[in-house]
């Protein structure tokens, strides 16, 4: 056991006893320890918390076990912070694990560096729990895009930001899918939102666009399990309301840190996108709260700064356009059965003329 540890691993845990072993044993089972293990048992009413102890009583110098009252995901990720005391730290949901060879592949790349970067981008894969398959991470084609090399002989590591590569900010905003250097966390007094869902949108955009350097572990990420009841992608009630408040934090943060035209332009595209989705997953019950909620935030953004959008990343421009001249207006309504079908494309278009 390597007493300077290089990563900390920092587990939220709460009512997984189906899959807490195999995200431990991922951890505990690596090919080189230089690493810690932080679980936080967010008030599991399982036996989540049973198996947890066991852990940290059998690998004590490895796992330290943390029991708090519920409080939900982005509680239970600052209160894991609190016992980092490695340069580096990275987070993992308690029903996904990692490969056996993500801590050498880290520690690899950290040597090869030769310094400690600000962010390290991993790509993930995705397990699909109902076809058992294994899928490419939603944002493989922009990360291998980003990172590559024009010369494919070339071993160079990049070495990015976002004032230089605003596209960084397309990449999936899954705080999971990154490593991050504890100092650099703790000088910005980093936290994740609590109490509510969708926390890792303002951190994806809050630390991106803060860091000085960022770099691609390209070989080695998480395994995402995909197609869970219980999962907040499968949520489609209240709780996606909560997508409204923490894009209002992103842009309050956007507003205060002063981002560029990109920068701005990427996290109108994540409003945008998480609009659509939401709109097309919400209960209907739900679905005319949630339109009223997102009319007050599209009102609340200037109209340029969608136009900025719209003319550099947009990947559907004409169709954005309609929803976002609707939502600002007071048809906003007319949203409420969705829109993303072509035949009502030419109706609408007449509706923004009026």
């Amino acid at each position: 056991m390597n007493n300077e540890a290089l990563l900390s691993i920092v587990v939220p845990a709460y009512n997984v006893e189906k899959y807490i072993n195999e995200c431990i044993d991922s951890l505990i089972n690596q090919s080189l320890i230089n690493h810690k293990i932080i679980i936080v048992n967010d008030g599991s009413k399982d036996n989540t918390g049973s198996i947890c102890e066991g852990y940290a009583k059998k690998y004590p110098d490895l796992i330290t076990y943390v029991y708090q009252e519920n409080k939900g995901l982005g509680a239970a990720r600052n209160t894991g912070m609190k016992y980092v005391e490695t340069p580096l730290v990275t987070f993992l949901d308690s029903d996904d694990w990692h490969g056996e060879l993500f801590v050498e592949k880290t520690t690899n790349l950290i040597k090869k560096l030769d310094f400690l970067p600000d962010v390290i981008v991993m790509l993930p894969w995705i397990y699909d729990t109902v076809s058992n398959q294994y899928l490419d991470w939603h944002s493989k084609d922009a990360f291998e895009r980003i990172f590559s090399n024009e010369d494919e002989d070339d071993e160079e590591i990049k070495v990015l930001t976002t004032k230089t590569n605003p596209e960084l900010l397309s990449l999936e905003v899954s705080a999971n899918s990154k490593i991050y250097r504890s100092e650099f966390l703790k000088k910005m007094e980093f936290q994740f939102p609590e109490g509510v869902r969708w926390e890792d949108i303002r951190p994806h955009f809050q630390i991106l666009t803060s860091a000085k350097s960022i770099v691609a572990l390209k070989d080695a990420g998480f395994y995402y399990r995909f197609n869970m009841s219980g999962q907040i992608t499968a949520e489609n009630g209240k709780t996606r309301m909560d997508s409204v408040t923490v894009f209002r934090d992103a842009l309050d943060y956007a507003n205060k840190l002063r981002f560029t035209d990109d920068e701005y332009s990427y996290l109108l595209r994540w409003i945008c996108n998480y609009t659509k989705w939401n709109l097309d997953m919400v209960n209907k019950e739900y679905r005319l709260p949630l339109l009223e909620e997102f009319h007050k935030l599209y009102k609340d953004i200037p109209m340029y700064r969608f136009k900025k959008y719209l003319n550099t990343c947009s990947p559907k421009r004409r169709k954005e356009y309609l929803m976002i001249k609707l939502l600002k207006s007071p048809f906003y309504k007319l949203l409420k059965d969705y829109w993303l079908k072509e035949y009502v494309v030419e109706k609408l278009e007449k509706i923004v003329k009026r």
